[in-house]
């Protein structure tokens, strides 16, 4: 909430998964909340991603997020701490922007950066497609995984 506080960009709106409501201490002085509820329907989770400017990833500690998998599949541009497993699923400036970790400001500069510019948002969200399409594809983790399972049967049997 801190790095949207200070968002220069006045026609900002924000779009929260999981919550319908507001909690108790949601601060003021936020652009308009459009509070989308638990969203159960695989295309209503699609359509949210595909319409968002910028997907906000902020967590602080997390191995491999699917949101923001999700959201680059969806070909949105991500947003977020340059921690855990995001450094793996956000390259920074070309698939979405990775903010020094715990740093609100980096952060807010962050998303500054791709709400300003249509057209390095244009650039990571195609980005961010390709990206997951050539990392996290079905038939992609499938080779992966008989490359690891092979690798393992030679090592033990070796």
């Amino acid at each position: 909430a801190q790095a949207l506080a200070g968002l220069t960009a006045t026609d900002a709106h924000l779009a929260i998964m999981g919550p319908s409501a507001p909690p108790a201490q949601w601060p003021t002085g936020l652009p308009p909340v459009h509070w989308l509820g638990r969203l159960n329907d695989e295309a209503r989770v699609a359509d949210a991603y595909r319409s968002a400017t910028v997907v906000v990833v902020p967590s602080r500690m997390d191995n491999l997020p699917q949101t923001a998998t999700e959201a680059a599949a969806c070909g949105a541009p991500v947003v977020a701490f340059a921690v855990g497993g995001l450094p793996d699923i956000v390259d920074h400036g070309v698939s979405g922007y990775l903010a020094d970790p715990y740093d609100v400001a980096s952060l807010r500069h962050g998303l500054e950066l791709v709400i300003s510019d249509d057209g390095a948002r244009r650039s990571m969200a195609l980005s961010a497609r390709a990206k997951a399409e050539s990392a996290w594809s079905p038939s992609i983790v499938a080779h992966r995984y008989r490359e690891l399972f092979e690798h393992v049967r030679q090592t033990h049997n070796a």
